[in-house]
């Protein structure tokens, strides 16, 4: 049926390429010289064998249903679960490897339409950039790339039917990667999931920039002296990257908001709490004391 959408030139030009001007029309035509006519028809064509008519033309048999089929089974399903570092770099390399084939789909999910910077999120939580400067759109990363961008919150995965179920819809894989990330550990300490800041997310970072300029408000009333010391001292548990990272921006985010709110700075306390005898013990060892010296200035 393919002659039907050739014009007359392209059809002279395709007889000639067989050898041969009388053919079966109806039937898909399949040749030995399967470059010349991909070049002429565009068409996925197989070389097979063919076989003659009663009238001695050339019909050979249409195999477009099962190039398609082929097509499908060929097809990969590659799913991502997780718009973080790890599954944005994964996709893009997929993306950038599969460029020209388009037998593989890539889909991304994540319950945010955007990428958030974690490393920066100790920046928000004490007021030096903006909120906003920390997320970055995905449809902008993936854009006029081969990847499906799929806002959703997957609630479970099949392993045996290899189906991720979402609370939107349900994804079909042939490969998944798990890429969503990880959740703070509270170490077992009563209270501390119940009453304490996470500073794990945006939303989380969001929440203690607010807390903390709510402190302030509040003890800005406080006639209570004691009551007031209370409400401005800040405890940081953790002294790796994150937990020193966290109180120099506190410390240095302090004194802005004491001018704010016309508290006196003395009244103000921050801790940074850890369970090892130096901060970031990644570090050297010196590298760690020259860090506590420089905080305890502050």
């Amino acid at each position: 049926f393919f002659f039907f959408f050739c014009h007359n030139s392209t059809l002279k030009r395709f007889c000639s390429v067989l050898g041969n001007s009388r053919f079966c029309l109806g039937k898909v035509v399949i040749s030995k010289n399967v470059i010349e006519l991909r070049r002429i028809l565009g068409y996925n064509i197989i070389c097979l064998n063919t076989r003659k008519c009663g009238d001695g033309s050339h019909c050979l048999i249409p195999f477009t249903n099962k190039i398609h089929a082929k097509r499908i089974a060929m097809e990969k399903r590659i799913v991502i679960i997780g718009a973080g570092y790890a599954g944005i770099l994964t996709a893009k390399k997929l993306a950038k490897r599969c460029k020209h084939n388009d037998d593989v789909k890539i889909t991304i999910i994540d319950r945010n339409p955007f990428h958030t910077m974690l490393t920066e999120l100790h920046e928000v939580a004490a007021n030096r950039v903006d909120e906003d400067s920390i997320k970055i759109s995905l449809q902008k990363v993936f854009a006029r790339r081969k990847v499906d961008v799929k806002l959703d919150t997957v609630q479970s995965i099949d392993f045996d039917q290899k189906i991720v179920v979402g609370t939107n819809e349900n994804y079909g894989y042939d490969y998944l990667v798990l890429a969503a990330g990880s959740k703070p550990t509270f170490f077992g300490v009563p209270g501390a999931q119940e009453f304490a800041y996470k500073l794990w997310s945006y939303d989380d970072a969001v929440i203690l920039k607010e807390h903390i300029h709510d402190c302030f408000r509040k003890a800005a009333r406080e006639t209570n002296l004691e009551e007031k010391k209370r409400i401005l001292t800040f405890y940081i548990v953790g002294a790796g990257f994150t937990g020193v990272e966290t109180v120099g921006e506190i410390a240095e985010y302090v004194p802005v908001l004491c001018d704010q709110f016309e508290i006196d700075r003395s009244l103000v306390t921050i801790f940074d709490v850890d369970i090892l005898d130096r901060v970031v013990p990644v570090l050297p060892e010196k590298l760690s004391e020259k860090i506590e010296k420089r905080l305890t200035k502050m």
